[in-house]
């Protein structure tokens, strides 16, 4: 039987076991045990390689269908998850590797470089890489999903909400594509970075279709896009910077943003990693549909996970007549990022998973001129928000996150710190399973609560659903109704002016 663990307290140089950090025992089985594949060539080695697909993959190498996620695994032969899961881990490696003092991530192309945004209000003499919070046309609010594409990078997508941590400060995000993805966007035939190059290509007769990866794991990349998430560390509250992916960095806030200034924040800060998108377009094969690859990472010590947390085997769990609540857990001891069980409200218990209210008066969230800079909206002037893990990790995932944070610890590596939460891709699933949706989302929900903690039990809250729905930033009017276009899953191309 499954059972909760106390809180995480680990070490880089320890093997490391994801059920210190209030996970579910990894169910286990004497007929088969999933084997972590540290190098896209096959190899037991950690090699720093980017892998462009999955490894072999017997249980989905049918024409019709597969017979979706089960518990009751008992060969590599019907064992769907376990390469996209070490797919995942190769790709978090490979980005998080340092060559002349940059993260190989650090190499891809900022979202704002690209499309074009407001400048840094802030002077840089020390260069450091910049968190830029500007806002919409110099100082909008923020009322739709297309105003916080557009907007500022601390309100986390499709609810423009903010993420506190427990020392009272606003979680800060950014967004990245490779090459492969910008060869795509802007070349010698079209440009999908601007609105009239958007109309062009849509007049043209094409549609939006992203270069897809190789069909082998060491074969040549597809398009690939990053978002992370960050938290200002602070060693005088407690936070251990030698447990993070870390980067210093220049907060630059828009004056705009400021509660009864007009000066920008200008911050020089150390931030740490707290969660890690990364997405890869695949290619058609056997079952796996071109819908991407999505992985998702967090760090260990961001929240417990909920005792009414769902199995993601059952993807109809928050959407019953009748839903569980994500409750937060009573017994979650420990230095969370995102959760103090001690944490009180007016006197009563801190709700989980619930956003902060804007001020009275005030139209968006604004910082404190200094830290901590949601000093504002904290529970009792002192609690960040509550945060619960509303979804278990797939058993199989389990086992490979233990593998390999073991190869990790033995590698003395900081990314021993951090878990695989899933792996979702697109799937011909035969029979479909009830509820269903029909883009096929293995599992049918993956959520990040540091980048999706309040859509966790939303219909939405799985990466290929939300993203299906993307559409170009170009329009048109067909009889007297607005016509949009497809963007192939990816929101960026909405930033197109």
């Amino acid at each position: 039987m499954s059972r909760l663990r106390g809180p995480c307290l680990i070490s880089g140089v320890m093997i490391l076991m994801l059920t210190s950090c209030g996970q579910r025992e990894p169910a286990t089985s004497d007929a088969y045990t999933p084997q972590a594949v540290f190098c896209p060539d096959g190899g037991d080695t950690l090699c720093g390689t980017m892998p462009a697909f999955i490894g072999p993959n017997p249980a989905i190498s049918v024409s019709v269908g597969y017979s979706g996620l089960t518990h009751d695994v008992t060969s590599a032969k019907n064992d769907s998850q376990t390469p996209f899961d070490n797919m995942s881990w190769q790709m978090f490696y490979s980005l998080n590797q340092m060559k002349d003092g940059l993260y190989a991530w650090q190499n891809y192309k900022l979202v704002e470089d690209v499309f074009g945004g407001d400048p840094s209000p802030c002077d840089n003499p020390g260069n450091l890489p910049v968190l830029s919070i500007t806002t919409k046309a110099g100082g909008g609010t923020l009322s739709s999903l297309d105003d916080e594409i557009l907007g500022d990078n601390f309100l986390e997508a499709a609810v423009n909400l903010p993420l506190v941590d427990r020392n009272g400060n606003f979680t800060v995000y950014e967004r990245r594509l490779n090459d492969v993805e910008l060869a795509y966007l802007k070349n010698d035939k079209w440009d999908l970075t601007t609105l009239e190059g958007q109309k062009k290509f849509v007049e043209s007769g094409n549609t939006v279709n992203f270069t897809e990866s190789a069909k082998e794991a060491d074969g040549s990349l597809g398009a690939i896009e990053l978002k992370m998430a960050w938290r200002v560390l602070d060693t005088d509250k407690g936070d251990d910077p030698s447990r993070y992916i870390t980067m210093n960095a220049l907060l630059a806030v828009d004056a705009a943003l400021v509660r009864d200034s007009d000066q920008p924040i200008c911050d020089p800060v150390l931030v740490g990693l707290v969660g890690f998108h990364i997405i890869q377009k695949n290619p058609t094969d056997s079952a796996l549909l071109p819908e991407w690859i999505w992985s998702t990472f967090e760090h260990m010590d961001n929240a417990p996970l909920s005792p009414n947390a769902c199995d993601p085997v059952d993807g109809g769990c928050f959407l019953v007549s009748d839903p569980p609540v994500c409750d937060a857990p009573a017994d979650a001891q420990g230095a969370y990022s995102y959760f103090n069980s001690a944490c009180t409200d007016g006197g009563n218990a801190c709700p989980p998973n619930e956003a902060p209210d804007k001020l009275s008066g005030e139209s968006t969230y604004l910082w404190s001129a200094q830290q901590p800079y949601a000093g504002a909206y904290l529970y009792d002037n002192q609690f960040g928000t509550q945060v619960a893990r509303c979804w278990q990790i797939y058993d199989l995932t389990q086992q490979i996150n233990k593998q390999w944070i073991e190869k990790l610890g033995e590698a003395n590596s900081t990314l021993a710190n951090y878990m695989l939460v899933g792996t979702q891709w697109g799937g011909t699933i035969e029979p479909k399973p009830p509820p269903f949706f029909d883009n096929g989302d293995v599992p049918s929900f993956l959520s990040n609560t540091t980048l999706e903690t309040y859509v966790q039990t939303k219909e939405f809250g799985t990466c290929i659903g939300c993203h299906q729905g993307a559409n170009l930033a170009y329009t048109t009017e067909v009889d007297g109704k607005k016509k949009t276009y497809s963007a192939n899953f990816s929101y960026l191309l909405q930033l197109a002016k």
